[in-house]
């Protein structure tokens, strides 16, 4: 499934404000370079053909890969 970039940047607010919401400390920098990071994995695996249902296991294998626990 295609997605306008209309929809990627909708997604990728959607989960931002998923991420924000766990987190208070929104002047930690670690944070914003997560949110960075997370945001070009979305992006990069959208434009290499990934399904917006897949996002969940991009978002998790990112983690994984990036040293995050969730």
């Amino acid at each position: 499934m295609k997605i306008t970039k209309r929809q990627l940047k909708r997604i990728i607010k959607e989960e931002r404000a998923k991420l924000i919401s766990e987190y208070v400390d929104m002047t930690d920098p670690r944070l914003l370079q997560f949110q960075k990071d997370l945001d070009a994995a979305f992006f990069n695996a959208l434009q290499d053909g990934a399904d917006i249902s897949e996002l969940g296991q991009v978002a998790e294998q990112f983690m994984a890969t990036m040293g995050y626990e969730g």
